[in-house]
């Protein structure tokens, strides 16, 4: 397994400043672990790893109000650029638009563009007919069902605060089940 022992360690120290209040370093640590070393793999449990992006990922998006109004003062200028780079993109060019997306639910998913970059995937995903990977997305924006903060928690994304409609949402999972010809998900759903 790709395991880097200095990230291990500053994954550490990130949460000494959680435990301590620090946001700012929070927010800043979060932020350039992940951009350094997104793709290594930390251990959330005996057995169980995670990409360091997705870590940091579920980390940001677990801050308290606090610490998530830190990590947004540090991030959502960026993410508002990549969003208006990716509006600006003509719609011939939807993969253009595709990528700008992307590097924003990746890099900046605990930001208050990411919920509707991410809807933005889950549509476009839908109009290509990959219902699975619109289905991932919208998933992304339900609200969490459980507690997110056990070993078993830390795989599963959602976005903080999204400004989707559940309810709609869930439509749209319906519509998903029904489109790839699974009834039986699809009468569960809608239950």
């Amino acid at each position: 397994l790709d395991i880097d022992s200095a990230v291990t360690k500053r994954l550490a120290s990130i949460e000494d400043f959680v435990a301590d209040k620090q946001w700012d370093a929070v927010a800043t640590l979060l932020r350039q672990t992940q951009a350094e070393k997104p793709d290594k793999l930390v251990a959330i449990a005996p057995g169980w790893y995670v990409s360091v992006a997705r870590f940091c990922q579920c980390q940001a998006a677990l801050l308290p109000t606090a610490g998530l109004a830190a990590y947004r003062r540090q991030m959502d200028a960026t993410a508002k650029k990549w969003f208006d780079d990716a509006e600006r993109s003509s719609v011939a060019d939807p993969s253009r638009q595709r990528v700008a997306w992307l590097r924003i639910a990746r890099q900046g998913f605990a930001s208050s563009w990411a919920d509707d970059a991410i809807a933005r995937l889950a549509e476009q995903s839908f109009e290509r007919a990959d219902y699975a990977t619109a289905r991932t997305y919208w998933e992304l924006l339900l609200p969490a069902t459980g507690p997110l903060r056990s070993a078993a928690g830390i795989g599963l994304l959602r976005h903080p605060d999204s400004s989707s409609d559940a309810a709609q949402i869930r439509a749209q999972l319906v519509l998903c089940s029904l489109f790839e010809k699974n009834v039986e998900r699809a009468s569960q759903e809608l239950a």
